[in-house]
């Protein structure tokens, strides 16, 4: 049997229209609100599972790869660098599903042994020559530093001669702006029509709920026996917006209300 996808609500304002009930008054882990057109979350009886995480900044990961030369290499010696481009896993596209290698590679123009110092050089100038690079690079002495390129998403490297070490790991941004509009675009037939759509410079909080309704349903095709449904839906709130704060503030309280 096929799954079915977890419905899409987006919530930027005019919160008392969408959520029905605030009961931000009450005790935590009695709390509830009612969405319009999903049901009621907070209320142990409807909730089988409840989720939330907010979006956060990008941090560029950061890697020093330091180039050794092999003391009894052949000339002449090429020395490699692989870095390995990580794809973008919270996207549904074909061309992001798989890292992409780039090597790079040096070898002494007179066919003697490299000097670390230069190739380093030689290999950082490559790295910033290709308008393709996830990463860009800088060189002190035998070191070359690479940087992840702002909107990318992280990366690996590897060398068969030196050292590898990971200073500062790459972190994607979570529901940030560009997603958002990937997760929520405009589709042909949209326009005129007021779609909701996410708004520039706000941040998200993301809630994935699946919720089991409170009665029962006899099926049809099933005239002797009641069935439970359950519909799961992700749940996107605008938490700059100030308007009905009570509102925000009951959400963005889940995580201790309904479980993490």
């Amino acid at each position: 049997m096929l799954r079915r996808h977890a419905d899409k609500l987006l919530i930027n304002g005019d919160y008392a229209n969408v959520l029905l009930n605030d009961q931000s008054g009450l005790a935590a882990g009695s709390r509830y609100v009612d969405i319009k057109g999903y049901g009621i979350i907070g209320d142990g009886t409807t909730l089988v599972s409840a989720n939330k995480y907010c979006s956060a900044a990008e941090v560029l990961g950061v890697t020093d790869v330091t180039v050794v030369i092999p003391t009894s290499c052949e000339c002449p010696y090429e020395w490699c660098l692989t870095i390995e481009c990580l794809p973008n896993l919270q996207l549904y596209e074909t061309q992001t599903t798989f890292p992409s290698s780039k090597v790079y590679c040096y070898e002494d123009p007179s066919g003697a042994v490299p000097v670390d110092t230069v190739t380093a050089a030689a290999i950082a100038a490559a790295i910033n020559a290709d308008p393709f690079a996830c990463v860009t690079a800088t060189v002190v002495g035998a070191v070359i530093t690479l940087t992840s390129i702002a909107g990318t998403n992280g990366f690996l490297a590897f060398t068969a001669s030196g050292t590898v070490a990971v200073t500062t790991a790459h972190v994607q941004a979570i529901l940030d702006y560009n997603s958002m509009t990937r997760l929520f675009p405009i589709h042909p037939g949209d326009f005129g029509s007021q779609p909701t759509l996410p708004v520039s410079g706000y941040t998200y909080c993301k809630w994935n709920v699946v919720i089991r309704g409170r009665e029962d349903i006899q099926d049809v095709d099933c005239a002797n026996h009641w069935n439970e449904y359950e519909k799961e839906v992700d749940i996107y709130i605008g938490t700059a917006d100030v308007t009905d704060v009570a509102y925000v503030a009951l959400l963005l309280a889940i995580d201790t209300t309904l479980g993490t």
